[in-house]
């Protein structure tokens, strides 16, 4: 992640900028990219890009959370808009997490904090020990859980021709790997010993289901794709993080 007050800054100066001169948004956005010295895979999005972005709420509470400095969770950007932890109103971006449901975060990959909260007993509601700012022990938070109807993401499949089945994928939301194991089987059973997966036009979504839809196609183990947070300077090493296929 970008240090915090370096991001501070740049986030300030392009904020104020875009409200004076709403049609330069997009070069304030470049200008404030070059000064934090970012990567070419950081972006800086408006409100209703943000928005947008939120529908793919995967652990159903408004909530993106990221591995923090001591190895706990902690809360990666501000609560998604509409989400039960905004509307609940005690959790900001940088808290950390220390439990989900009575399990320790530590070490936890997203994988495995999301794995938490679908194995709960009570699938409606999750409570997180919140460590805040100022707060010597964690706070309990019970937030509601609401999964989003979300559409399918297999926009078109057909098949086998000359043994190849064909599928085309329209985004990565909380279907995908289901649907996309589903409609695979089903093209085997016809014949298909290869396949195309299509993402022209695919506009992205949620990291785990990307994950979980490649390792249909590698053996459980296998990497699929390795993770790099930058320090943002101040002599911190870069994180690492690399995410494996599971077996279905």
């Amino acid at each position: 992640a970008l240090a915090a007050p370096r991001w501070r800054g740049a986030r300030e100066r392009y904020a104020r900028a875009a409200q004076q001169k709403p049609r330069a948004a997009p070069a304030f956005r470049a200008e404030a990219l070059k000064a934090l010295d970012a990567d070419r895979y950081t972006r800086i999005v408006d409100e209703r890009t943000y928005a947008a972005i939120s529908r793919f709420d995967i652990l159903g509470v408004g909530l993106i959370l990221a591995p923090g400095p001591d190895g706990r969770a902690a809360v990666a950007s501000p609560p998604l808009p509409g989400g039960a932890a905004q509307r609940e109103g005690s959790i900001r971006q940088g808290d950390v997490v220390d439990t989900i449901d009575g399990v320790k975060t530590g070490g936890k990959s997203s994988f495995e904090l999301l794995e938490i909260v679908d194995r709960a007993a009570d699938a409606g509601r999750a409570t997180f020990g919140v460590v805040g700012a100022g707060d010597r022990t964690p706070r309990l938070v019970t937030l509601e859980r609401t999964v989003r109807s979300v559409g399918d993401p297999v926009r078109a499949a057909r098949g086998p021709a000359d043994g190849v089945g064909y599928v085309r994928l329209g985004e990565f939301n909380s279907r995908t790997a289901d649907r996309l194991a589903e409609v695979l089987r089903d093209l085997a059973a016809r014949g298909a010993v290869r396949f195309v997966v299509d993402l022209r036009g695919n506009g992205g979504g949620a990291f785990q289901e990307a994950v979980a839809a490649a390792s249909l196609f590698l053996d459980d183990g296998a990497p699929v794709v390795t993770v790099v947070e930058r320090s943002g300077g101040g002599g911190g090493a870069d994180r690492r993080e690399t995410f494996a296929a599971k077996a279905p």
